[in-house]
């Protein structure tokens, strides 16, 4: 039971209400646009980035109590 708890206390995740609003939150921590100018951000599909992150197998959704989790799995 307690390499569940490790597995579980090592995962990366970020929240938000929607999975719309944890793609953001991912791509903002992650820096993923940081190079694009201000101007242009609002351009950038944060939900097709995240698809295709999941696509690769290297995160999931997850809904739990009214929350909605993109939980990073490498």
């Amino acid at each position: 039971m307690r390499s569940l708890v490790d597995a579980a206390e090592s995962l990366s995740y970020y929240e938000g209400r929607s999975e719309s609003d944890a793609a953001d939150a991912f791509c903002e921590d992650c820096g993923v646009f940081d190079g694009v100018p201000e101007n242009l951000r609002p351009y950038m599909d944060t939900e097709r980035y995240v698809h295709d992150v999941i696509c690769g197998g290297d995160a999931t959704f997850v809904r739990l109590d009214g929350s909605t989790y993109l939980v990073m799995t490498e």
